[in-house]
């Protein structure tokens, strides 16, 4: 109330009650005689702004004179413009309006060509204006008023005329604000504003992109119907080139659910697909932001409780991943070494870059110059700076693999930033390898001062920043100081490594572990887990010590990785009971050959089903986590489309490359063996 009499106060009554019309009333509620009277005593000094030899003001004009004849036109327009809603206080913010509607508007009139055009306006109320509106649920919460307004925003759709620029319609209400003193500010983009066929235009970029994926297209039909039409035929079947790409042959490959190595950890199949799960459902959850959210306040809210320890848990996931890729680098290599399989270096490193890359450079084309022409929306025009144009500046960034050093608030494919950390240390894992094959002792004490020094550089980044939490207002210095950079986040990959290096050292030797000892560690196992989740709530809700957090957010990733180890060691020992079959199911067996594809795609999966909506939603638990299964199976889908198209390919390539290469690298640069 204190919000509306301050504004009252400084404002023209008929005016207020003009700006009520359009923000608060439906198509069927107003009266248009006299909304149009209300106009004609207001409109003409505001019209005045964008000069009266436009087309703007033509057509200003014209929807002036229309709406007092209550034409169908200028009613729908009014009735496509977002208007207040309840729910102000829960955090209902957006106030969207009938976007089709809007872009359906086409009318000839007088020789001007009238169409409706869509337009976002941020709103920026007052400090005070803002926090009498949500500052009593936020102050609850502990949270800085300041970074809140940056990030919770209001915005008000508006169905306008086409021939009118942002420019222009920033003119007009600049003028209004300042005429007839309101508390409220508007920011216009071009932008953020559409047309019918806005999203239908390609640029030289985008044609260039679909050029390339068609070329692309066409190899994988090609090379599967030579596949299906010759190569079946032939008497003479030996493996070839030319079926690389194909559909056929490569999908058999992907849904077998024989191991093709009888030295696979099967129980890694399960950790796989359970944790990438795992972090589509935490993505989805984060997804739903401001943005989409009718109800705001709630998920501010929905932080402290309980159930949320199973989506905070997410973060886990990535180390999980961290974990195994450690351990698999010393895993595989020990095996090709006592197997007499020479590893060069350059084979190495170009293994590891030929599996990722292509994949990885099919989702920057597809966000470069496919995604904008997929949809449209109300959203959708929020979506052009988070994909397309982070990607136009920092691709490279990405392809490099040293994104989550560089300008990591415009990141290119936001996901990758796990694969700039694995890389990262897939890059230094020869010198770790060196150590442990030659010096065991002095590898292992290595390991052991890099783990104390990563923990070290955690807790001294904690207290330096005074990151005392998760919160909305530290979330961000968290993200970019601690949760990103490598030399912070290698903890479960090192002692990964060391779980591969014990796991040699038992290889093909039986352990045995009293029955006791193998309950009380599963049981301690899922018991830390438990309590790991749990943490996560802790660091996020309560205002406890910067020490405090400091030291749980190593130690976290620290256990679970321990944890991680216990399954895979007892697992593979026999040890593992129900747990291992379950894990080494032959369903996972065939799932973890496309979690790469799931993990590529399932930003965009979620991103678009997003955006294309045509309205905000009451967002809870059930129907996050129906929106989760709707995001997992499709991600599964196209992540399966992205394996046999990039991940397969490259793979068979690489493999029959790497036969004519290993003589030739060797005869070069003998020196460069991994030994």
């Amino acid at each position: 109330m204190g919000t509306v009499t301050a504004i009252e106060a400084n404002m023209n009554p008929q005016f207020l009650l003009l700006l009520l019309f359009f923000f608060h009333s439906t198509s069927a509620s107003i009266n248009y005689k006299f909304l149009a009277m209300l106009l004609r005593r207001h409109i003409k000094d505001i019209k005045n702004t964008v000069g009266n030899q436009t087309e703007c003001y033509k057509q200003i004009e014209i929807f002036q004179s229309d709406l007092a004849d209550a034409k169908l036109w200028p009613i729908t327009m009014l009735d496509a413009n977002g208007k207040l809603e309840s729910g102000i206080l829960g955090g209902n913010l957006a106030m969207v309006g009938q976007y089709d509607e809007c872009l359906g508007i086409i009318e000839n009139i007088n020789g001007s060509q009238i169409e409706g055009q869509y337009c976002t306006a941020l709103v920026e109320p007052s400090a005070t204006t803002y926090q009498c509106m949500i500052a009593d649920d936020l102050m609850s919460l502990n949270m800085d008023l300041s970074m809140v307004r940056k990030v919770v925003q209001f915005r008000l759709d508006i169905c306008t005329l086409a021939a009118c620029s942002a420019t222009q319609l920033q003119a007009m209400w600049d003028f209004i604000e300042n005429r007839y003193q309101v508390k409220l500010r508007l920011v216009f983009d071009q932008s953020r504003c559409a047309v019918k066929g806005t999203f239908d235009e390609y640029s030289a970029i985008d044609i260039a992109v679909l050029v390339i994926l068609s070329m692309l297209a066409l190899v994988v039909l090609s090379s599967t119907l030579y596949d299906v039409l010759l190569f079946r035929h032939l008497k003479d079947q030996e493996y070839n080139i030319g079926m690389a790409f194909s559909i056929y042959t490569n999908t058999k490959r992907l849904i077998s659910t024989r191991s093709t190595d009888p030295s696979s950890i099967t129980c890694i199949y399960g950790l796989r697909v359970i944790s990438m799960a795992w972090i589509v459902l935490g993505h989805t959850y984060l997804s739903h932001c401001h943005l989409f959210a009718s109800n705001n306040v709630y998920l501010l809210k929905w932080v402290k409780e309980d159930s949320t320890m199973f989506v905070m848990g997410a973060l886990s996931g990535v180390d999980t991943f961290l974990v195994i890729s450690g351990f698999l680098i010393v895993y595989v290599t020990a095996i090709a070494r006592e197997r007499g399989t020479p590893i060069h270096i350059l084979v190495f490193y170009g293994h590891r870059l030929v599996r990722l890359t292509p994949a990885l450079a099919g989702m920057i084309l597809v966000y470069v110059g496919v995604f904008s022409h997929l949809g449209d929306g109300p959203f959708w025009t929020m979506l052009d700076p988070l994909f397309k144009q982070n990607c136009l500046k920092n691709w490279w960034a990405t392809i490099l693999y040293i994104q989550n050093y560089y300008d990591e608030t415009k990141q290119c494919v936001i996901q990758a930033w796990y694969l700039s950390v694995d890389t990262q240390l897939y890059m230094v894992s020869p010198i770790l390898l060196m150590f442990l094959f030659k010096w065991p002792k002095t590898g292992l004490l290595l390991i052991l001062t890099l783990l104390c020094a990563c923990i070290a550089g955690n807790i001294k980044t904690a207290l330096h920043y005074d990151l005392t939490s998760w919160r909305l207002n530290e979330v961000f210095d968290f993200y970019n100081k601690i949760y990103l950079p490598t030399h912070l986040r290698a903890s479960p990959w090192l002692i990964g490594v060391v779980l591969g290096y014990i796991m040699i050292k038992f290889d093909n030797k039986p352990v045995h572990i009293r029955k006791g000892y193998v309950i009380a560690m599963w049981f301690a196992t899922l018991i830390i887990m438990l309590l790991i989740c749990y943490g996560y709530i802790i660091l996020t809700n309560h205002r406890i010590s910067v020490v405090m957090v400091a030291v749980m957010n190593p130690v976290i990733r620290v256990s679970w990785a321990i944890c991680i180890c216990w399954i895979i060691f007892a697992c593979t020992k026999g040890y593992g009971g129900c747990i291992s079959t379950f894990l080494s199911s032959p369903l996972f067996c065939v799932l973890s050959r496309i979690t790469y594809g799931i993990f590529i795609t399932h930003v965009f999966v979620i991103w678009f089903l997003l955006y294309r909506r045509r309205t905000h939603t009451y967002v809870d638990n059930f129907y996050q986590f129906q929106e989760f299964w709707g995001n997992y199976m499709i991600s599964i889908g196209l992540g399966f489309i992205w394996t046999l198209v990039f991940e397969s390919p490259a793979s068979i390539l690489q493999s029959v490359a790497k036969k004519k290469a290993d003589v030739w690298i060797q005869k070069l640069s003998p020196g460069l063996l991994l030994k």
